[in-house]
């Protein structure tokens, strides 16, 4: 076959792909037109987006092994010549029901591979798996359950509630940018992994430790330090399967903590529901200093009412504790059973003083990079760190019930036999 100039294939292809059209699609299109013969398949197949097959060696819908989905979230926009009113596949030289469907069927299937292309670099998904070079990845699967003695599911438990954007299952994420909210950091790192399996997270960028030197006491000398985490306020998913939103309810500014991000309706009634503190919250008097007032060994509180209070209290109360809310389809969780934060926390043995009644241990934080590239290498950051198997683990519950959310899609995924071990939990 004698290729020809790029001038030659705009002019040919002009009536179909435009006067604009890319030069690789021009190249794609002339490939295609050299033998490749079909059938003009329905002109409803133009009406939906499409997706990869759910498993390797697919072949049903149109060439290519495209397949059909119906989400409307996604529109795929017709070629100009069917969007100009012109019926794909029509040749007024070919008389019969026995037409071949030359030119525009190869163009059909130029554009399918055009929005393969698309919907691949979109989500961020591949034959090869997730984006290695992102830090959403955290390595690949491992086959590891639940480690929250006979709870398979973790915190999880079946709510009334669908959550769903559109026609796809939606995952919600409500939390805070609270310093010193250990529970909220540690939730974050199987959040991002399992989501990585299903799309492309982009826009997430790394919070490492902030240490405050003990400047007094039996921990003098060491640091008191936050652990590290992800910030999603500002994260974007692009997924085929399921829509994400994360929204940090409060975010520390100075000494308060602020309102920061809205809710959308849905969201709303998740946190009437189930995150709302009922009691009134307590909060320190605060001498000129800033220092807690203490009187006869007690310390003197007042009940305070601003919205950030409130969210505190939700965080911070050991037995009424409501936050990080996870929600994915009819399925929630506010409490993991699975991740603690010494897995991110080492303890350091302390030789007391003579008469020293204070702490005997100190605490040492990994940085970001390094839980990071725990997860990415398999090993522990320090000794007795169950970092890695519990991300895992909760990374594993979380992904199985996107599955439920998702019907199973795509196989690739659920299909993974830890994935059907947990969903076997899953009513």
């Amino acid at each position: 076959m004698q290729w020809k100039t790029e001038t030659q294939l705009q002019a040919e292809y002009a009536d179909v792909l435009g006067a604009e059209a890319d030069t690789a699609l021009l190249r794609v299109a002339q490939d295609l037109d050299a033998g490749l013969h079909a059938t003009e398949p329905p002109a409803v197949l133009w009406s939906v987006p499409w997706r990869l097959p759910e498993a390797a060696g697919t072949r049903e819908g149109p060439p290519g092994g495209w397949m059909p989905q119906a989400d409307q979230d996604r529109p795929l926009l017709p070629p100009p010549a069917l969007a100009a009113g012109k019926p794909l596949g029509s040749d007024p030289s070919v008389s019969g029901g026995n037409r071949k469907w030359r030119m525009h069927t190869k163009l059909y299937a130029a554009f399918t591979l055009v929005a393969a292309c698309a919907v691949l670099l979109a989500t961020g998904v591949s034959m090869a798996g997730p984006n290695t070079g992102s830090i959403a990845y955290l390595g690949p699967p491992a086959s590891v359950v639940s480690t929250a003695s006979e709870r398979p599911l973790d915190g999880f438990h079946r709510v009334n509630t669908f959550v769903r954007r559109g026609r796809k299952p939606e995952l919600i994420f409500l939390a805070a940018q609270v310093p010193g909210a250990k529970t909220i950091s540690i939730e974050r790192w199987p959040l991002v992994k399992a989501l990585s399996q299903f799309g492309r997270l982009t826009g997430i960028n790394a919070v490492d430790k902030h240490c405050v030197p003990v400047a007094s006491g039996p921990t003098a000398g060491l640091e008191i330090c936050t652990i590290p985490t992800y910030d999603l306020s500002h994260a974007r998913y692009s997924s085929p399967y399921l829509a994400f939103d994360s929204k940090d309810l409060v975010r520390t500014v100075g000494s308060r903590d602020r309102a920061f991000q809205p809710l959308s309706p849905i969201e709303n009634v998740l946190f009437d529901r189930y995150v709302r503190y009922r009691s009134k919250p307590k909060c320190l008097k605060l001498d000129k200093s800033g220092n807690p007032i203490l009187v006869n060994g007690q310390f003197l509180s007042y009940t305070c009412t601003s919205f950030g209070d409130y969210i505190d209290a939700a965080i911070f109360n050991q037995t009424d504790r409501v936050l990080p809310l996870i929600a994915v389809g009819d399925y929630l969780q506010t409490v993991s059973q699975i991740m603690i934060t010494g897995d991110f926390v080492e303890s350091i043995p302390l030789t007391p003083t003579p008469g020293s009644k204070g702490a005997t241990e100190g605490e040492r934080v990994s940085s970001f990079d390094a839980d990071r590239n725990a997860m990415l290498t398999g090993r522990a950051p320090f000794l007795l760190s169950g970092l890695v198997r519990n991300v895992n683990s909760e990374a594993n519950v979380i992904t199985a019930l996107i599955c439920h959310a998702t019907k199973n899609q795509p196989k690739s995924v659920c299909s993974r036999p830890t994935i059907k071990l947990i969903l076997k939990s899953v009513k």
